[in-house]
């Protein structure tokens, strides 16, 4: 079974009712795309956007990764799927941009878990997007 808290949280494989494997890793900010944090990206990254946006302390930066990112900072809208759908449906391109890059971050775990598991019996989402998010689910 593949757990997913759709929104600001994290993807679990499990297997014989106990965590596999979980998209997190040492801190929150690997793994899937979320609504305010980055998720898995290149480490050449951080230098790269720390001068091209003129930030000076790596806890700055930090910052930037947990809080202006994800849907979040790609939409440039808003940490709320529901927010960022309503954009896209009235043709705001990275917002729709922002959408599908999130769908693929989740599709890519998911993927890799049902590899780790060699098939699985069920996909459940929760939270907010996982109730509400009809098109994302």
């Amino acid at each position: 079974m593949i757990s997913y808290h759709l929104g600001a949280g994290s993807l679990c494989a499990i297997k014989n009712g106990k965590s596999y494997d979980i998209s997190m890793g040492f801190t929150p900010l690997s793994g899937a795309q979320m609504a305010t944090r980055s998720g898995d990206v290149d480490v050449s990254l951080v230098s790269y956007i720390m001068k091209k946006l003129d930030i000076k302390s790596i806890d700055k930066m930090i910052y930037f990764l947990n809080k202006e990112s994800g849907f979040k900072g790609v939409s440039g809208v808003s940490a709320d799927m529901r927010e960022v759908e309503q954009a896209a449906a009235a043709g705001n391109q990275r917002t729709k941009l922002a959408i599908e890059l999130y769908i693929t971050s989740i599709i890519r775990y998911i993927g890799q878990y049902i590899a780790e598991l060699q098939g699985i019996d069920a996909i459940t989402f929760t939270a907010g997007i996982g109730e509400n998010g009809i098109k994302v689910r």
